[in-house]
């Protein structure tokens, strides 16, 4: 962004600076604040959230989270794995990974 409106005519200098030091203001004041309100921390940082258990896909967390089966398959084809039947579960991370457990051998049957 900086970069942008040093290199950008249309935008006076000082208006890019005051925008940049704002957004880092802000940023100090949230992270200050959800380090001293419970609320504010439960409001700016995420959990992590299970989208698949047992081979079943929880729609009302693919919809919470808005994300789609297609990517839950992307991510199980990473691990090897080709259905999602061969899944225990697939969680959706806080940084927006995903990480997927195979289901064991003994598992599928009960």
């Amino acid at each position: 962004m900086f970069f942008t409106v040093m290199l950008s005519k249309s935008v006076a200098l000082l208006d890019g600076v005051l925008a940049f030091a704002l957004l880092i203001s802000l940023q100090f004041l949230i992270t200050w604040l959800s380090v001293r309100s419970k609320a504010v921390s439960q409001m700016v940082k995420a959990e992590p959230m299970l989208l698949v258990h047992r081979g079943e896909v929880l729609q009302r967390a693919l919809k919470r989270e808005r994300v789609v089966e297609a990517e839950l398959l992307a991510a199980a084809r990473e691990h090897g794995i080709m259905s999602l039947s061969e899944v225990e579960a697939i969680v959706l991370e806080t940084d927006g990974s995903f990480s997927v457990i195979r289901r064991s051998p003994s598992s599928e049957g009960s």
